[in-house]
């Protein structure tokens, strides 16, 4: 980066775990798999889940190790992004699902 801190990008994971799950939802690898290749899929889509939580409510309070932000503020927005984690991973992994229903479940 230019002023010399280094670090992922804005939204960066979940980009690359919706193009992650994308690849694995496409391969024709679902019969040698079986429901393991739904496991993998569905793995991937909570974690691009909990990486969006993260990176809509924590990011900006958890910069230079929380150092910036009050301890008062950061455990609220720590609770907040906790809450927030649980639910976007289940609807990250619903979401998947719904794909991966369309796309045909391994018999």
């Amino acid at each position: 980066m230019p002023n010399g801190h280094g670090g992922s990008p804005f939204l960066g994971a979940p980009i690359f775990s919706v193009i992650l799950f994308a690849v694995l939802a496409a391969l024709p690898i679902k019969d040698r798999l079986g429901w393991a290749w739904v496991a993998v899929c569905l793995c991937v889509a909570a974690y691009g889940g909990q990486r969006l939580a993260y990176h809509l409510h924590m990011r900006a309070a958890a910069e230079y190790g929380g150092a910036y932000t009050e301890p008062a503020a950061y455990q609220r927005i720590r609770r907040r992004y906790v809450i927030a984690s649980v639910i976007y991973t289940i609807l990250a992994a619903a979401v998947g699902f719904a794909v991966l229903w369309w796309r045909g479940l391994p018999q």
